[in-house]
């Protein structure tokens, strides 16, 4: 699970890519990643998504 806190996936996140999420704000809108702002109580890592998603961007994108 790539965000814990709104659900999304690893493979949902690559699909929004290929459909053209090209920035991180698109990505969090395409996806809902890094949006619920609960990371430190849903997150295991207890930290954002967003370098995640930053990372999926650079290897996707």
């Amino acid at each position: 699970m790539l965000c814990p806190c709104a659900g999304v996936t690893k493979e949902m996140v690559v699909k929004a890519i290929a459909q053209g999420a090209d920035s991180l704000p698109l990505l969090k809108v395409m996806t809902g990643a890094g949006r619920a702002n609960q990371c430190r109580d849903k997150n295991p890592l207890g930290r954002s998504c967003e370098l995640d998603l930053l990372k999926m961007l650079a290897i996707y994108a």
